[in-house]
């Protein structure tokens, strides 16, 4: 049961952060900005009161985005208020999500892999 309430908690974390930034009600420009960002998972910790954010940033600088995230914190979490209907407001931690740079260097060496494969010898 715990599990659920987590996973129903960090959705709407991350549903709430994605529309806060989608809507530009996050006035830092570093946010703002600063190429496409994107929340892409939140991990919340089981008391509730932590919620660890992962972000990409394409076509921008991210670790300059995180700290203007980071400086919005306080915001952001006065909007969670609305949203949550729990006894604290989870504090707010953003990091870069690598998994998606992961992702993408897989994704070119199989590419690569594949001309490869297709060369006649």
């Amino acid at each position: 049961m715990q599990g659920d309430r987590k996973a129903r908690v960090a959705e709407v974390v991350r549903e709430t952060l994605t529309e806060a930034i989608s809507y530009g009600e996050v006035k830092d420009p570093r946010v703002s900005e600063n190429g496409l960002l994107t929340i892409t998972h939140v991990e919340v910790t089981g008391d509730l009161r932590l919620a660890k954010v992962y972000v990409v940033v394409t076509n921008g600088d991210a670790k300059e985005a995180i700290k203007g995230l980071a400086s919005a914190a306080g915001f952001l979490r006065r909007m969670l208020s609305d949203s949550l209907s729990t006894k604290a407001i989870p504090e707010l931690r953003f990091f870069i999500d690598d998994r998606y740079e992961e992702g993408q260097k897989i994704e070119k060496l199989l590419h690569e892999i594949a001309q490869e494969e297709k060369k006649p010898e």
